[in-house]
């Protein structure tokens, strides 16, 4: 399994230490880490990223009060899942060195795939304010408001009688597919080749695997909040040949519509998508003409 270069060491609350940079080839084992989904926003110039230049006084103690919000975020998330690693792209790739892109920019695919779980911000254009202190959860609403119908006679067209027990919930106010994180190009890749993924709505979280998705608000979302892909689509390989090519023709023709930071990406965040579908599903994939 490769590793990441790099990994944020998330400290320890309890003990005060503080999180930082950590080089994987010093460490001697590392079992489980996370990733993140997150938007760069329109002031991407201006986050807090890692540089060659800080890199040294990283690896001793990350500015962490000095972090987007979004990313401090993240870290809190970490820790209170129990986990002590945490990768973003922001801080563990070298910003502004073409080398270590080269490298990197080939094995961010690996990095989601071998995580354990990816903390998407997927309610939010922009990490600046992060996803958790513009918590807009109304628990009154999430919680389904339970009642017991009195009520003679059965259901028409089924054989099922009125009268029991029901739930009313208000459901996802849109998809995953169609949130404003989602919007963002290298996000396909991150979601169909995370493992689990805890999303971060402004209403809700909802927790979405390859086995199922389920939310606060509803135990089981249908099928269409899913849109035309998600997490662990290629961990699937018995799907009908149709359907694989149906669904590589919506990956591309959504791929197409998004937005991406850097204009240069465009072809590097859906070559790796393209290397795992080749190995993952019994088809030859052929870029060019």
């Amino acid at each position: 399994t490769e590793r990441p270069t790099r990994l944020i060491w998330c400290g320890d609350a309890t003990s005060g230490e503080s999180s930082r940079i950590c080089l994987c080839d010093q460490i001697e084992k590392i079992s489980d880490y996370l990733t993140t989904s997150h938007a760069w926003g329109k002031d991407a110039d201006k986050l807090l990223k890692l540089t060659e230049g800080n890199l040294e006084d990283w690896k001793r103690q990350l500015p962490e009060k000095s972090l987007s919000q979004g990313f401090i975020d993240a870290i809190y998330v970490t820790r209170k899942l129990g986990f002590r690693y945490l990768w973003i792209d922001a801080l563990c790739i070298l910003q502004g060195c073409k080398q270590d892109w080269e490298i990197e920019s080939g094995r961010i695919a690996s990095y989601y795939k071998n995580a354990v779980l990816n903390i998407a911000a997927t309610g939010y254009a922009d990490g600046k304010c992060g996803f958790l202190e513009n918590d807009h959860r109304d628990m009154d609403h999430l919680l389904p408001c339970r009642f017991y119908a009195n009520v003679e006679g059965e259901w028409p067209g089924a054989s099922m009688k009125r009268r029991g027990h029901y739930r009313i919930f208000n459901p996802p106010r849109q998809s995953v597919s169609n949130s404003p994180l989602n919007k963002r190009a290298w996000v396909i890749q991150e979601r169909i080749l995370s493992p689990r993924i805890l999303h971060f709505e402004r209403s809700q979280m909802i927790f979405e695997c390859p086995s199922t998705t389920r939310s606060e608000q509803r135990s089981l979302l249908p099928e269409r909040f899913h849109g035309h892909y998600n997490s662990g689509l290629l961990k699937k390989p018995f799907l009908r040949k149709h359907f694989r090519a149906s669904s590589w023709h919506h990956i591309v023709q959504s791929y197409s519509s998004m937005e991406l930071t850097f204009c240069s990406d465009k072809l590097v965040a859906l070559s790796d998508l393209a290397t795992e579908k080749n190995s993952a599903w019994p088809d030859q994939y052929l870029a060019g003409l």
